[in-house]
């Protein structure tokens, strides 16, 4: 891989905490009421494809999840893969204000 197209470590260690937060948040909402979805807390890293790897917005982070958060499939897109991962924490952290 193209060194542009590889993830630090640290970044995805932020991935990871964030993907336990919102299965932290979806275990704590089942227990209020347990109707759910079978795509609950699915998330996935969408890479730079071989010819839109050069353009603006070609990394983005998508999320499933019907039980936590406003709707029910989110899509964050960046340059690069932390700008997706901040615009992901910062939507993302906001719903627990809300739900709480």
């Amino acid at each position: 891989l193209a060194k542009e197209f590889m993830i630090p470590q640290t970044e995805l260690d932020r991935f990871y905490a964030l993907r336990q937060f919102v299965f932290d948040n979806i275990k704590r909402e089942l227990a209020i009421d347990s109707h759910c979805k079978s795509y609950e807390g699915a998330m996935a890293i969408h890479f730079p494809d071989y010819f839109d790897g050069r353009l603006s917005d070609s990394w983005a982070i998508t999320l499933d999840c019907y039980v936590f958060g406003p709707s029910r499939h989110y899509r964050w897109v960046g340059d690069t893969f932390l700008i997706a991962l901040e615009k992901a924490e910062k939507e993302i952290k906001s719903w627990e204000h809300e739900t709480t």
